[in-house]
């Protein structure tokens, strides 16, 4: 009976378009192969899943890159990077230095949400630039 139920959960979230986004066995391979230049510079990164959205026949998947250094005197600086790869395999590309704080997703209404921004899905994923926190940010690759 428990396989039935998890399996009803699956097709449930997948219809809903709200599941968290599978990260391929080596994301920082991945991204490092598709010219995300991120990951070796900053002292402390840590790429986690934020959610994977449905628009007509192309999953997109998003990733929240976080990066602290510590400064010396004690101070610590951080910022937050989006990715967005789709179909799990292909790295679109980012948007950097977002404020530090890890956006959440309504899959329901296709949005990333970073606060009060809500930020449109289309069917080329997120556009080329997004406002935030009074500020523009643009893709990068």
């Amino acid at each position: 009976m428990l396989r039935a139920g998890a399996i009803i959960t699956v097709a449930l979230l997948a219809l809903a378009g709200c599941q968290r986004p599978a990260p391929p066995s080596d994301i920082t391979g991945l991204l490092r192969d598709q010219g995300f230049a991120f990951l070796d510079i900053e002292p402390t990164v840590t790429i986690s899943p934020l959610c994977s959205m449905q628009v007509g026949a192309t999953r997109y998947d998003f990733f929240w890159h976080e990066w602290v250094q510590q400064n010396p005197v004690g101070a610590q600086h951080a910022a937050g990077r989006l990715i967005q790869l789709h179909d799990g395999r292909t790295y679109d590309g980012h948007y950097g230095a977002l404020p530090n704080e890890r956006p959440s997703c309504r899959p329901d209404r296709r949005q990333i949400i970073f606060g009060s921004s809500f930020i449109g899905l289309g069917q080329e994923g997120l556009p080329q630039s997004i406002f935030v926190d009074g500020q523009f940010y643009t893709r990068n690759r």
